[in-house]
């Protein structure tokens, strides 16, 4: 049956869903109107219905029936529309990712609670890696100094958590477009793929971008990617954290390059201390 539909509808039902989610990217209208018929067609052949249809483009919306379209997709997009898409949220408008942070300073402060809070904080792609691992370096501190999990923490720490608690609604000022480019950017002449990292005594990290080039010269730097975790309990010397964030920014560098996978690909890790570690060109 593969091999009545495209090969773009095949590897999509392959690679592209996840449990009963489907998650998809495609570059025209036109491409996109067509892969929802083949999709819908396609499953329909093994008893699966496809429903709840959201897309940022009215056109392809208008395509779909309507009882098949999410609940909240109306052909004229609300611009504060914003939807769960695997647990991180997704103005459909503005085709935007963001947070949603609802803080409440609790009466009680303990490890269990501080644990809940950072848990709470759901960000796959780590944009807030650098708010979350403050917190997490708190909550090692707690850990350090054998606090059980409901024992009422330290009148310094209490201070520093509520500090903290009452700063994090900020994060919903932070926006982080969907697309790695615009229409407007045009074709791309080279792609490289950027990891940095560091670490200190308290905590290490990665982060990886993406760099475009255009065939007219112009440049475009994107996020893709970041982690920082805090550093072990067991006191480990500065280089050897170092060396940590680096094996970091490898798993992060196997990660993206599952995903995002052209033809030729220059990829570069850098570190504040060492400078250069690697270069090379993936083919």
């Amino acid at each position: 049956m593969a091999d009545d539909f495209g090969e773009e509808t095949t590897e999509t039902v392959r690679r592209n869903f996840y449990v009963d989610d489907l998650l998809r990217s495609v570059a025209t209208e036109d491409a996109a109107v067509r892969l929802v018929s083949q999709l819908c067609y396609l499953l329909k052949q093994g008893g699966f219905q496809l429903t709840k249809w959201l897309s940022n483009n009215r056109n392809i919306l208008a395509s779909i029936p309507v009882a098949e379209r999410s609940m909240s997709a109306a052909l004229d997009l609300n611009p504060d529309l914003t939807e769960q898409v695997l647990g991180v949220f997704w103005n459909v408008n503005k085709d935007l990712f963001g947070f949603k942070v609802c803080a409440t300073l609790p009466t009680s402060l303990t490890r269990s609670r501080v644990l809940s809070v950072i848990c709470s904080l759901y960000d796959p792609l780590g944009v807030a890696a650098p708010v979350v691992i403050v917190a997490q370096i708190l909550l090692q501190e707690l850990c350090r100094k054998g606090l059980s999990w409901h024992e009422t923490i330290p009148s310094e720490a209490k201070e520093a958590w509520r500090s903290w608690l009452r700063k994090l609604p900020l994060l919903a000022e932070i926006e982080l477009p969907r697309c790695f480019k615009s229409d407007e950017f045009g074709e791309i002449k080279t792609c490289q793929l950027h990891h940095f990292t560091d670490a200190s005594c308290r905590a290490y990290a990665a982060v990886s971008y993406l760099q475009l080039v255009n065939f007219s010269g112009k440049i475009h730097n994107c996020f893709l990617i970041g982690k920082a975790r805090v550093a072990p309990l067991k006191i480990c010397s500065i280089p050897r954290l170092e060396l940590t964030a680096v094996v970091l920014a490898v798993q992060l560098d196997q990660l993206v390059r599952r995903r995002v996978t052209p033809k030729k690909m220059r990829v570069i890790f850098l570190d504040r201390f060492y400078c250069r570690i690697a270069n090379f060109t993936q083919h």
